[in-house]
């Protein structure tokens, strides 16, 4: 069979395209050091390239997350480290008034070393880090607490400081990154537990705790749930001293529990699900959080815990008070300032856990890292000799062609002038 030149000579300049094709798209790559440039170079890869860049991007925002959360939680717990050492000093200074050898002219020096010592922890608790306040939970922007010296109180200015903080350090996982001015520094009250929701509206469901005010004393918290319409309850509440006397009552309205789930929902369109119970006459302060509570269609069991007897500045100030009025502190509020100094210590390990977690995931992402960028180098990255090699052998079979084309392509007129 013959083979027509027009033939021979199409199949030849075909290759000889295909090597031209070929030597610009090696040049092209060694320049932009990728083997793919745009998805129709490699679609299958250009498909890995993406999914494994999205990757990159994702790790980097959990590592700076981290390094943000990080850096947080550590000056938390430098702040915490000084809280600690400033309540050492003053159970130094209440061991030393125990000790019987304080005359009464001595109080007055003992009360300005308490009052100086609960200056510096309120500073303490208004420390910032990049603007924004360690211990302000979620409304970082402001000062947590104000020491009121005309009312000789300590005011906290908002009801976020109990707030969590978190960042996202994978997909699926929130980390918290702070540690609250409310569980630091206050009395918390936290029930548990849940309320029966099959019992009826207008049923009351009851439960009772104990509470202290800041000289130790114990004081009983009767509550009583009554429902008022579908999921949603009022609190009525009083405070009762050791002789059963009523010191204090209110009414919390408009306690709302989500339809579906049962979890606490709102008190008066608020999230924040915590109710402050106080009695200045009394010095008690404690901070009821019903956030764990729930509702359920089953028998009501209602159970709590306290996290400390009394806020450590109320306890101070109580302390400053007597000591001024010439009295020693009782044995009760002594014991209060040294469980408030395990407390922080608590405290500490909490947010010492933090950043350990914070750390290792930190760690966890930068084996990812490399792992991802070694696959994506991989699918993506040129192998500059192979290239090199490659743009040899085809720049030589380009050559070769155009020496091969002057030999058997046809004439022209213009070859001749």
């Amino acid at each position: 069979m013959r083979v027509p030149d027009t033939l021979l000579q199409t199949n030849f300049m075909r290759n000889v395209s295909k090597n031209r094709s070929k030597l610009a798209e090696i040049q092209y790559q060694l320049t932009t050091q990728s083997k793919v440039n745009k998805p129709s170079d490699n679609p299958l890869s250009n498909s890995r390239i993406m999914r494994l860049q999205n990757q990159l991007s994702s790790i980097n925002t959990y590592k700076t997350n981290i390094t943000y959360g990080q850096s947080m939680i550590d000056d938390s717990i430098l702040s915490m480290e000084s809280i600690q050492d400033n309540v050492q000093n003053a159970i130094i200074e209440l061991t030393k008034l125990n000790s019987g050898t304080v005359s009464a002219d001595e109080l007055e020096t003992f009360a300005q070393s308490i009052d100086g010592t609960l200056e510096i922890l309120v500073d303490l608790a208004n420390t910032s880090f990049n603007g924004q306040y360690n211990f302000g939970g979620t409304e970082t922007n402001t000062k947590p607490f104000t020491y009121d010296k005309a009312n000789n109180r300590v005011v906290s200015n908002s009801n976020s400081i109990s707030g969590d903080r978190v960042v996202n350090i994978s997909s699926t996982i929130a980390q918290k990154f702070n540690i609250s001015g409310k569980n630091l520094f206050q009395s918390v009250l936290t029930q548990n537990g849940n309320l029966d929701s099959s019992a009826g509206i207008g049923t009351a469901q009851t439960t009772s705790s104990t509470i202290y005010d800041a000289e130790g004393k114990e004081y009983t918290l009767n509550q009583t749930f009554t429902e008022t319409a579908a999921n949603t309850y009022e609190l009525n509440y009083e405070i009762v001293d050791s002789d059963s006397n009523v010191i204090s009552n209110d009414t919390v309205s408009d306690i709302k529990f989500n339809a579906e789930s049962g979890e606490f929902e709102s008190i008066n369109g608020e999230a924040f699900g915590e109710i402050k119970i106080q009695n200045s006459a009394n010095k008690i302060d404690v901070v009821l959080d019903i956030k764990s509570l729930k509702e359920e269609a089953k028998p009501a069991i209602l159970n709590d815990s306290l996290n400390q007897k009394a806020d450590i500045f109320n306890t101070l100030i109580a302390i400053k008070e007597k000591l001024s009025a010439g009295e020693k502190p009782t044995a009760e509020q002594y014991k209060m300032v040294t469980d408030f100094n395990q407390h922080v210590l608590n405290s500490l390990s909490e947010a010492g856990g933090i950043a350990n977690k914070l750390t290792a995931t930190h760690d966890v992402l930068i084996s990812r890292e490399i792992e991802v960028a070694t696959l994506l180098s991989a699918e993506k990255d040129v192998d500059v000799a192979k290239a090199l090699m490659d743009l040899e052998s085809t720049q030589y079979a380009l050559d070769v062609g155009y020496r091969i084309s002057s030999m058997i392509l046809p004439k022209s007129l213009l070859d001749y002038l």
